[in-house]
């Protein structure tokens, strides 16, 4: 297996090189590459089984070049090591499929934890076998309802404002969003909200005051409150918990 390491900055990639115990972890190249280009010619020259990247690139940036990757290599798994605790950059980085959204200066053994983590992954996709899958059947309106959903997330979502959006009675539209998706729109927008927090305490480490505004609480405590009562534990307890489970 070979690894890519893209960054612009010359002494970060070198320093990845020799800092991570490769061979330990089963690579035999670790290749370099400093630009969107570059990186891309390395994926047509070589065979590459992970992708460690930063999101700013001279020619580009990190996501794009993943959205390429996950097209063109969809086995590659992809980890982001960035210095922008952002969470666009982050929701956008999980949508994509990235294993990892790590902040810099990550720690070595922290990264060598994800990267083993991540593996595991590369090593159940290249075995399965690909089986059909069916989707449930949605209304192209409510659909469009869900990813307007998803894409508000920080912000506040009430009926009136989504029946406004989309020119439906807000009566009418609850009864439609239920009977298609078997949710109210409270309790959609509430699994959404905790769905894509838990996303990010596991799959980065970005701040969790950061994940709880970004997901549409208005106050840390109240994101606390309503995690431990969906999981049972609080979103410190449960990053913590999980992380530990997958060292053992």
């Amino acid at each position: 297996m070979n690894v890519l390491l893209v960054d612009d900055n010359v002494p970060i990639v070198q320093g990845l090189k020799d800092s991570i115990h490769w061979a330990k972890l089963s690579f035999q190249q670790v290749l370099g590459a400093y630009s969107m280009t570059e990186a891309i010619e390395q994926f047509r020259s070589k065979q590459i089984a992970l992708l460690i990247s930063d999101i700013e690139l001279p020619d580009g940036d990190g996501l794009t070049l993943i959205s390429w990757v996950k097209k063109a290599y969809p086995n590659c798994v992809c980890i982001i090591l960035s210095s922008f605790p952002n969470f666009d950059y982050a929701k956008r980085a999980i949508s994509l499929g990235v294993s990892e959204y790590l902040l810099k200066p990550v720690d070595k053994l922290e990264l060598e934890h994800s990267i083993t983590k991540s593996m595991a992954l590369y090593y159940g996709q290249t075995a399965q076998t690909p089986k059909n899958k069916t989707s449930p059947s949605v209304s192209e309106s409510v659909l469009h309802i869900q990813q307007y959903i998803e894409q508000h997330l920080a912000e506040e979502i009430s009926r009136s404002t989504l029946a406004e959006s989309f020119g439906f009675n807000p009566e009418y539209l609850s009864t439609m969003f239920k009977k298609e998706t078997g949710d109210t729109l409270s309790e959609y927008i509430q699994k959404k909200r905790l769905s894509v927090a838990r996303k990010l305490l596991l799959q980065t480490n970005l701040p969790i005051s950061l994940i709880s505004q970004s997901c549409g609480y208005e106050t840390l405590s109240y994101f606390s409150t309503v995690f431990r009562q969906k999981t049972g534990m609080s979103p410190r307890e449960y990053r913590k918990i999980h992380d530990t489970a997958e060292k053992i």
